[in-house]
């Protein structure tokens, strides 16, 4: 309540008039925002090592990285270069959130595109939208081999993703507030992880593993081969 007091004197003494009750329901919306980024981490930590577990030549460049990278300041997360494109292939193929809708005011009599959305008529004055992140993030129209775990294809030479093909945090006004925020805690706690875990993957003894991406959530298809010991009894 006191930081919702200080914003409310900052906005009463600017002139800016809010009602209280409006600016404390903003203020909470977003502190439960970003608190809520810690379950969808979690999910999507969990799908990228899914994923790693069925590449382990990705997983074996991500972790040297990792470990040869230390991070004293900020700045040094920008270093990590290939565990962001590990990380932006996980999110485009299992994206903590699947599917969304967005409310469509159609155009008014007079306005460009009057009663139509792409070309269709539509009779009520709002639609309601839903729309399949999963599905735009695996289309073959923008995505090369769309069922293949590929970071490289998030290499600075590459091309970038169409508008709206890649959109785990949204994008535009409605973008996530804390996608900075997830990406830089995906990153601490990936090098932790590296630095005081090893990933042991026996793929020789058996047939790969595989991830069905035909679930939410996704899950391992096949004999799970990776194990995590310390680095000290690697």
């Amino acid at each position: 309540s006191s930081g919702i007091n200080a914003e409310y004197g900052m906005l009463k003494a600017e002139g800016k008039a809010m009602n209280y009750s409006d600016l404390a329901y903003l203020v909470v919306s977003d502190i439960m925002t970003v608190i809520l980024v810690t379950d969808n981490l979690t999910k999507q930590m969990c799908t990228l090592f899914m994923f790693l577990e069925t590449n382990k030549p990705a997983q074996q460049r991500m972790f040297a990285e990792l470990r040869e990278v230390e991070l004293k300041t900020v700045a040094d997360l920008h270093k990590l270069v290939y565990t962001e494109q590990c990380m932006l292939e996980a999110m485009r193929m299992g994206p903590a959130i699947t599917r969304g809708q967005r409310i469509y005011k159609v155009p008014k009599v007079g306005e460009e595109n009057a009663g139509s959305l792409c070309g269709f008529r539509i009779p009520e004055k709002t639609v309601t939208m839903i729309f399949s992140e999963y599905l735009q993030h695996m289309n073959p129209q923008n995505w090369p081999n769309p069922d293949t775990f590929d970071p490289d294809r998030w290499a600075k030479d590459k091309p970038r993703p169409a508008p709206f093909s890649y959109v785990p945090f949204w994008t535009g006004p409605r973008v996530c507030i804390a996608k900075h925020v997830a990406m830089m805690l995906m990153k601490l706690t990936l090098s932790m992880i590296a630095k005081n875990f090893d990933i042991k993957q026996d793929f020789e003894a058996g047939e790969k593993p595989r991830v069905d991406q035909n679930v939410a959530p996704l899950k391992i298809l096949g004999k799970i081969t990776a194990f995590i010991q310390p680095v000290s009894a690697a």
